[in-house]
């Protein structure tokens, strides 16, 4: 990211008709809170929630290239999109840890965890937004993950996180009205997610949240169909597969992949819907034969992913034996040494 791109970046809650409206629009619900006495409580704790649920969605927007709603309505329904509200859970859960830190031991500890937490906490944000599971995000190997992939660049979101905290705890200092600086926190807050949108999305995250093209009505008539054999084949496999008949289920899944015309896309369908299963081994076994699949297709970016992903869910994840070798030697050659290591463990 250039010098340019960074002033843009650093602007762009400003300059960003959508951010600014929404940037006012909360500001203004927050003095509404806090001229409101005590009931200005209940309207805090549902005015943060949907704050924390549209940075959310600032972040999505810019990792994806979507364009961005102005706030509405649906963020004040605590039902809807769950996983939106851990921002709010883990920041909350982070300054107690800060300050458990500062009361029972030192400042100066405190402030290391302060600054540790600032680090990974927009890459745990990044792999939300990405994977819209809780679990993931807290996953220190997708945090890891995350970093690794944006690379020096990603060290820009803190940096300016902390840079302009410092300038707003200064100008705090020298007397600027209490108005003018909270409006300066809304900022700080659009910039860390809207900053690290923009990383992420340099990083290679938007390819990930691509959503398909527009299908013709035809198409979706197909698809519904479709739609419904796999469902209907996953719900006899889970049901194999809670008996304890690991194999009979995974191979009723692999019989119907077998005799489909689109392979690739039934393998993934599979591996993504029993991720979402409370226990995700039977996905995990699932995936190495889907591993086995793309390497003998030649996909080797969509096997790093997949190694990648199952590595997040259970970091004892291991290729097939006959797999092991060749995974490796693709992740050598590019450049993923993380995965080497995790291959050859």
């Amino acid at each position: 990211m250039t010098p340019v791109e960074l002033m843009r970046e650093l602007g762009a809650p400003f300059t960003d008709t959508t951010l600014l409206l929404a940037m006012v629009v909360f500001f203004l619900l927050g003095q509404l809170a806090g001229a409101a006495g005590l009931l200005g409580l209940w309207l805090l704790i549902v005015i943060l929630p949907a704050f924390f649920r549209y940075l959310m969605a600032v972040l999505e927007a810019r990792v994806s290239a979507r364009k961005l709603e102005p706030p509405g309505i649906e963020l004040f329904n605590w039902v809807q999109n769950g996983w939106t509200l851990l921002p709010l859970v883990v920041l909350a859960a982070a300054v107690w840890a800060v300050g458990t830190v500062a009361d029972h031991f030192a400042v100066a500890a405190a402030s290391v965890l302060g600054s540790l937490l600032l680090l990974l906490y927009p890459a745990s944000m990044a792999v939300l937004a990405v994977t819209h599971s809780p679990l993931a995000s807290l996953h220190p190997w997708a945090v890891y993950t995350l970093i690794r992939t944006c690379g020096a660049r990603y060290l820009l979101v803190p940096a300016a996180a902390s840079g302009a905290a410092g300038l707003l705890w200064a100008l705090e200092r020298a007397g600027l009205p209490a108005l003018v600086l909270e409006f300066g926190y809304v900022y700080w807050f659009f910039l860390t997610f809207s900053l690290t949108g923009a990383v992420a999305a340099r990083g290679g995250a938007a390819g990930l949240l691509a959503e398909p093209e527009a299908a013709e009505p035809e198409e979706l008539m197909i698809e519904a169909a479709v739609g419904r054999e796999r469902a209907a084949t996953l719900d006899h496999a889970y049901g194999l597969l809670s008996r304890g008949n690991r194999d009979g289920g995974i191979a009723h899944i692999q019989a119907y992949i077998d005799r489909s015309p689109s392979r690739a896309d039934d393998y993934r369908w599979f591996f993504e819907e029993m991720l979402r299963w409370e226990q995700t081994d039977p996905a995990l076994y699932f995936g190495q034969r889907y591993l086995s699949f793309l390497l003998e297709a030649n996909e080797q970016v969509a096997a790093l992913k997949l190694i990648s992903r199952c590595l997040v869910e259970n970091p004892r994840f291991k290729p097939l034996p006959n797999d092991r070798d060749r995974a490796a030697a693709i992740a050598a050659a590019h450049g993923r040494d993380d995965l080497v290591a995790e291959l050859q463990r």
